[in-house]
């Protein structure tokens, strides 16, 4: 968001203050005043930014577009590019207000938003609620109160697609805008963000989860979690790498992060990993022979400890591991186990805080055994020192 409050140049004058109505929502401003802008917009002061100018088309429900004509009709097709003029409907919003600017046929409204419709009838009618002074609300009607809507959904469009330029956040809400029945061009929220999110998956990109912003260079984060989780990316985890065994059947993981299965055993073959390709497949009996591997990462060989622990592995296997266990004992026995069901191919895993209140001063072992279905193995055993 910046601090300015219109793009004009102030070296060249600008609107009264009692007629100049401004809200600026990023590089976007809407204004309403009475006086002809063309003479004093040439800008932003700060060339580096980058800009919308939402104006009004006024409220004597004429068809020059009323003070805005001299900007509309402008031949300077960059300046042209930056504008938005807006109409006002009233509560039946397939209507134009009594009041609105109409436009010409070589000028029409670039779009048309809610902006009530108070004295144009014999009724009170509805105005759009706004704040009364510093406090208070009351309704008012006119394109004034049309436009600042127009600004913050252009604000919105923009902050999905940052990169953008004015023009094309511009050209999304124009996009995205409905069409009623007389040919006028309705604001759609709705329809301007999903014009953004749709170019932002045509960039290759996805919306950020957090900032919400286009993000295309989004690396997606899926180790160690399952199919169906997010991945930081704004999609889901799925994916070969996803894929496990169960049994003889193939779990796979689709895009929308939910789960296939097919049935190796009805080809004569089982679930396990195709070494040329590193992926799950059926593959023949044969071709599998290889237990598990793991390593304990944590503590290392004959670390001297004198407070409680964690251990921590790391394990792979071919046709994917079915438990991880961790033993802890001495000479007297066995003093620590504990197991986890798993379901992939390869994993690091950390066991519970291992209480060692009741240890005394000596020698202990630390044991990893680990289980895939066709083995049962101890893969990494070690020893450690412990002292009081």
């Amino acid at each position: 968001m910046n601090d300015y409050t219109a793009p004009w140049n102030p070296a060249l004058g600008g609107p009264p203050e009692e007629s100049a109505v401004a809200i600026s929502y990023r590089d976007i401003a809407s204004a309403s005043w009475e006086d002809d802008l063309a003479p004093l917009l040439t800008g932003p002061s700060d060339e580096t930014l980058d800009w919308i100018l939402v104006l009004i088309s006024g409220n004597e429900a004429v068809s020059d577009a009323s003070f805005a004509a001299p900007m509309v009709t402008t031949t300077n097709a960059d300046l042209r590019s930056r504008l938005v003029l807006v109409g006002a409907a009233g509560t039946n919003l397939n209507e134009l207000s009594c009041f609105s600017g109409r436009g010409t046929q070589e000028h029409p409204l670039d779009l048309v938003a809610p902006g009530g419709d108070q004295g144009c009838s014999d009724l009170y009618g509805t105005g759009i609620t706004t704040l009364q002074g510093y406090s208070g609300r009351t309704e008012q009607s006119g394109t004034s109160f049309a436009a600042p809507l127009v600004t913050g959904s252009l604000a919105l469009a923009w902050s999905l697609m940052p990169t953008w330029t004015a023009a094309e956040v511009r050209q999304a809400i124009l996009d995205g805008a409905d069409t009623a029945p007389d040919g006028i061009p309705r604001l759609n929220l709705a329809g301007a963000v999903q014009a953004a999110v749709q170019a932002c998956t045509n960039a290759g990109g996805v919306i950020d989860p957090i900032t919400k912003a286009c993000n295309t260079e989004c690396v997606p984060d899926c180790v160690g979690i399952v199919c169906g989780d997010m991945d930081g990316c704004g999609g889901y985890c799925h994916g070969p790498e996803l894929r496990r065994c169960q049994g003889d059947t193939i779990i796979s993981c689709n895009e929308s992060g939910t789960e296939d299965s097919w049935d190796c055993a009805a080809t004569g073959k089982i679930c396990a990993l195709d070494p040329a390709q590193g992926v799950l497949r059926c593959v023949e009996p044969a071709a599998v022979d290889n237990p598990p591997t793991g390593t304990i990462l944590s503590p290392v060989e004959w670390t001297t400890l004198s407070a409680d622990f964690a251990v921590n592995v790391q394990v792979s296997d071919d046709i994917g591991l079915e438990r991880i266990t961790v033993q802890v004992g001495d000479v007297g026995g066995l003093l620590f186990t504990e197991s986890v069901d798993v379901s992939v191919l390869s994993t690091t895993w950390t066991t519970s805080l291992i209480d060692t209140s009741s240890w005394t001063t000596g020698n202990y072992y630390i044991a990893l055994w680990l289980a895939d279905g066709l083995n049962a193995i101890e893969a990494d055993v070690i020893g450690i020192l412990f002292s009081e």
